[in-house]
């Protein structure tokens, strides 16, 4: 085909795209150098507008370059079977006409092809019936079926086709919507991809091979120059040759232009032109006006995508996922475009659906995207409900935000009065003890909550609970109620009715398990044998079980008719045990067989509770029915007496060692004493704030011991309560009446049962001048100017070393507390050494009031006017350096040991007086800062946290360690005296001119408990550097010790 004759077919496809109104001025435009051509041209788009497209133009304009064909029939014609009625079409070399059986077998038309005469050369009737053969193979709706073929009368080769009635792709698709005719696109790609699964490329797709039915389905035709892929090689020559010259370069592929191998995705390429032409209505190739520009242009060229040739709401449609599919579709390498036309609409019907398509790069934010789009109305659903929920949760969120604020508010004023609750009963707690009422102090700290039991609290339930050892041993837990613990004959173990179900017996001074032996867990009363051969328990309510002790077995195990033994009880002499029922009867067996030896009746339904037998065996007491104590002769099995004292039942009861008196505990919260002869109260019985669960007499016979909620120590002779223990649950004294067995679901705890634990400290006849701990809390030195003492702590007992006598103005320890320095008015100071404190050598010329140790060095006041301090070396004779010019009253060093604090006096006399500080740098021996105190100082030390606290007249000052600066001032009525800080540095301790030793929260500054009183004025205060001993001495000439917990801060 010439240049020319495909010029006018390009510009004539571009006018078809336009406006009929625009056709004039396009034509001007592109045809201004050929009149003639325009003329032409315009003659083309009158005939398409007037619907008669196909009868002539075609043929005049190839007559123009083409040989003249010859006559292919007429109207009547008889070809074959069929009758010729209507010409359809012509083309080159053939014409399509419409037909019917001539036999009127059938009344439905065929369209039939015929070459023209001339035109039946080999090659062409070659090719005619190779498509005849395609066409046979070809079974779709979308591919025009072949019906008959042959030759006619004339020699003409002819095929018969299905007669379709419709209007080119072209006409048709652009006036349906974008959705629609991206649908029947995908139609024309299924009959397509229906050849190519047979192997069958088409490779002349263009609008006019394609049809679309009235019925709006498409139509695919001319198979002519198709190419079957495993073709012979002769034959695909001849036909590739042909089909160069017959192809249509518009929608021609590139490697059909260059030559190249055929395959489905030359199919694909036109699919895809037509594709690109479908959504934006244009060629991609429209600005080419010659073959080679327009070849130039398909195998080199870019198209632009669809989108950009378009505007409004087409552009925001084709924008994305067509775009990338009419590209991808006419992508120049085969490789990189679709396979086969299925895939093309595959991904059409993807995009239709509002799915991710696979010519598009996967990606999450793409898959999200493209799920929205397919969901939108449900997403939109989902939309409107989350954002009502938000809505309806935000709401809800800042009304309970409103109310956590007004909680959280009226939680703080709960907090700060429990704060101020705790403080005052601490303050209460601390005075009760103080007045040794230490049964009163124990509902004062039960009350503070758990979460404001910091070292105060503790500090103060150590001084009621000051056991001597504690076992923490699950094993060991016990019930609270009755009698889970008993201390065996020989005093150096005790036997504990575990909630493990085990009878354990633990060692005295370890309280570790020797050996366990059969139990209960729910035992209610445990009882040993005088000789220790046998344990007895009541358990179950129901059972009594004998244990031999030194074989571990079961030796009896026993019940009463039908009724709960309630208690059991060991006969002195070890020949019988008696149980107690809640039957109302008492019941004696044989040890050695188990058989019943009698049987005595208290009362019916008469529970009785406790049984013990006099340390004579002759007679036996128990506790019966709500209120009575009964008194048996053993012997003759009868009621010699029966006494009433109690409110409530009676719980426990307990023989004196000369059998003189009766002890009972009841559930009337009172303990009281009888004469056993007469029943007479021994005094008025002692209240106390809980049941009494068990009792013991100790073995003076003048006190009895008795547990409940807590234990307590009482004198019977004066009817009154002498000391009370932290302990609670079981309890059971020890035959030498030494050591209280405390046993609970805590676990067990022993008591020193004679001192109760409390602290000794020295009552001098002077002043308490100099006081020093060493680092762990094991030893005190107290010094007063008449004298002194060394202490050695055990535990929280003090005990004096009476071979070390030590007197003299100031005392301190070193920080390995191996070295102890002791200083002088007059004489120099000693240096003494553990482990004997023996005087080790006097530290030539160093004499002093008060000074502090930095490593090796010995920084001192001395008493002597015009001199502020000297340091003088521990290790060697050198020379002490003197600094300062003002007296020095006290002296402090910084945690780090940088800085020296001295408070100076700056005038004394009476009633005016003022000191000053002085700030200096330890190394250099200079002057940092001086100020003059607000308050009259009598002592200072330097915080954990660097800051500087100055005590004295009027209160606590707080300054800042580098320049003096004042930071805070607390006033306090009574002079504070001394200053001592902790080492974590969270508390601090003071005492003041009434004696009363304070603790201080050292973070917030404010006073939190006060731990005792001097009888006069307080003067010193120190603390252990591990924190784990507190000492004040005052001018009564004593110290106070308190120690306790390591001081942490939690419970």
């Amino acid at each position: 085909m010439s240049e020319r004759l495909e010029r006018v077919k390009l510009l004539y496809e571009r006018a078809l795209h336009l406006e009929p109104d625009s056709h004039a001025e396009f034509l001007q435009r592109e045809c201004a150098d050929d009149p003639e051509l325009r003329q032409e041209l315009a003659e083309l788009l009158r005939w398409k507008a007037s619907g008669s497209f196909l009868s002539e133009p075609i043929p005049r304009l190839l007559q123009r370059d083409e040989v003249p064909p010859e006559d292919t029939g007429a109207v009547g014609d008889r070809i074959g079977s069929y009758r010729l009625i209507e010409r359809i079409a012509s083309g080159g070399m053939g014409t399509v006409w419409c037909a019917a059986r001539d036999d009127e077998t059938f009344a439905k038309e065929v369209a039939i092809k015929l070459i023209k005469r001339g035109m039946d050369s080999a090659a062409i009737v070659q090719r005619f019936h190779r498509e005849r053969r395609l066409l046979a193979q070809l079974e779709h709706p979308g591919i025009a079926r072949i019906l008959d073929g042959g030759t006619s009368a004339g020699g003409q080769p002819y095929m018969v086709m299905e007669l379709v009635h419709g209007v080119a792709f072209d006409v048709g698709a652009p006036l349906l919507p974008l959705a629609a005719g991206l649908e029947l696109f995908a139609k024309v790609c299924d009959a397509v991809d229906s050849a190519h699964e047979l192997g069958i490329v088409h490779r002349d797709l263009k609008p006019s091979n394609l049809l679309i039915t009235p019925e709006g389905e498409p139509k695919l035709l001319d198979f002519g120059i198709a190419k079957l892929l495993h073709e012979e090689g002769g034959e695909a020559t001849l036909l590739t040759r042909t089909a160069e010259r017959l192809l249509t370069p518009r929608y021609a592929a590139p490697e059909q232009l260059r030559g190249g191998e055929v395959t489905t995705a030359t199919d694909v390429y036109a699919l895809g032109v037509l594709l690109y032409e479908l959504l934006c209505g244009q060629s991609p190739y429209e600005r080419t006006t010659t073959l080679r520009e327009l070849e130039s242009a398909i195998c080199d060229g870019a198209p632009h995508r669809p989108s950009t040739r378009t505007r409004g709401t087409t552009r925001r449609s084709l924008r994305g996922d067509l775009d990338t599919i009419a590209l991808r579709a006419m992508a120049k390498e085969p490789e990189r475009s679709y396979p086969r036309a299925g895939a093309l609409g595959a991904d059409l019907r993807r995009h239709l659906r509002q799915e991710p398509i696979l010519a598009r790069r996967d990606s999450w934010s793409y898959r999200a995207t493209t799920f929205a789009r397919r969901n939108r109305w449900t997403l939109a659903v989902f939309a409107a409900i989350v954002l009502a929920l938000s809505v309806g949760l935000y709401l809800a969120r800042r009304e309970a935000l409103y109310a956590e604020r007004m909680r959280a508010l009226a939680e703080e004023r709960s907090e700060a009065l429990e704060v101020e609750a705790a403080r005052s009963r601490l303050a209460a707690a601390a005075e009760a003890l103080d007045a040794l009422h230490e049964s009163s102090a124990r509902p004062f700290l039960d009350a503070v909550p758990p979460t404001h039991r910091a070292w105060e609290w503790e500090h103060l339930a150590r001084r009621l609970d000051r056991s001597l050892a504690r076992s923490d041993d699950p094993r060991l837990s016990t019930n609270e109620k009755g009698q889970q613990v008993v201390w065996m004959p020989d005093g150096q173990h005790l036997a504990v009715a575990g909630l493990d179900g085990k009878i354990h017996l633990v060692a005295r001074e370890t309280l570790e398990i020797r050996r366990s032996l059969p139990g209960h867990r729910l035992i209610e009363c445990l009882a040993v044998s005088r000789d220790g051969a046998y344990l007895a328990f009541c358990r179950d309510a129901r059972w009594t079980t004998i244990v031999d002790v030194a074989h571990g077995k079961i030796v009896h195990k026993l019940r009463w008719r039908d009724e709960d033994a309630r208690c059991v009880a060991f006969a002195p002499d070890g020949s019988e045990f008696v149980i107690g029922t809640d039957g109302g009867h008492l019941v004696f067996f044989s040890l050695q067989s188990g058989e019943a030896l009698a049987e005595v009746s208290v009362g019916a339904r008469t529970e009785v509770r406790a049984v013990r037998y006099a340390p004579s065996g002759r007679k036996l007491a128990a506790t019966c029915g709500r209120s009575r104590l009964h008194l048996f002769d053993v012997a003759t099995r009868r009621l010699d007496q029966s006494f009433r004292h109690h409110e409530l039942r009676p719980f426990c009861v307990a023989w004196s060692p000369d059998e003189r008196y009766l002890a009972t505990g009841s559930l009337d919260r009172s303990l009281c004493a009888v004469d056993a002869a007469t029943g007479d109260f021994l005094r008025e019985r002692v209240r106390v704030d809980g049941e009494i669960w068990g009792c013991a007499f100790t073995p003076s016979g003048a006190e009895l011991i008795a547990g409940g909620p807590y234990v307590i120590r009482a004198d019977l002779h004066r009817g009154r309560e002498v000391a009370a223990f932290c302990g609670r649950g079981s309890i059971a004294l020890s035959p030498d009446g030494a050591r209280i067995a405390v046993s609970s679901r805590s676990g067990l705890r022993l008591y020193d049962a004679r001192t109760h634990g409390v602290m000794n400290g020295s009552h001098g006849t002077s002043w308490t001048r100099g006081l020093a701990v060493d680092a762990h809390g094991g030893h005190i030195v107290s010094l007063d100017r008449r004298g002194g003492g060394l202490y050695r702590r055990d535990g929280s007992v003090l005990e004096r070393v009476a071979e070390v006598a030590l007197a003299g103005e100031h005392a301190l320890f070193d920080r390995t507390g191996e070295r102890l320095i002791v200083l002088h008015r007059e004489e120099d100071a000693e240096l003494r050494s553990a482990p004997d404190w023996a005087l080790a050598r006097r530290l030539a010329g160093v004499r002093g009031i008060d000074a502090v140790l930095r490593e090796d060095a010995l920084i001192v006041v001395p008493d002597r006017p015009g001199i502020g301090a000297w340091i003088s070396s521990l290790v060697d004779a050198t020379p002490p350096r003197s600094f300062g010019e003002l007296p020095v009253l006290a002296i402090a060093l910084s945690p780090d040991g940088a800085r020296l604090a001295t408070l100076t006096s700056l005038h004394y006399r009476f009633p005016e007086v003022r000191t000053g500080l002085e700030l200096w740098d330890v190394e250099r021996l200079q002057r940092v800062a001086q100020v003059e105190s607000e308050i009259e100082g009598l002592d200072l030390e330097f915080a954990p946290n660097g800051a500087l606290v100055t005590v004295g007249v009027g209160g606590l000052e707080i300054r800042s360690d580098r320049d003096l600066a004042l930071l805070r001032a607390i006033p306090r009525e009574s002079a504070v005296q001394s200053i001592a800080f902790r080492g974590d540095g969270r508390r601090c301790a003071t005492n003041d001119a009434e004696g009363s030793v304070w603790i201080w929260d050292a973070e917030h500054w404010r006073p939190i408990v006060e731990l005792g009183r001097h009888e006069s004025e307080g003067l010193r205060m120190v603390w252990s550097t591990d924190g784990s001993l507190l000492v004040s001495g005052g001018k009564d000439g004593a110290f106070l010790a308190f120690d306790g917990p390591s001081l942490d801060e939690a419970r």
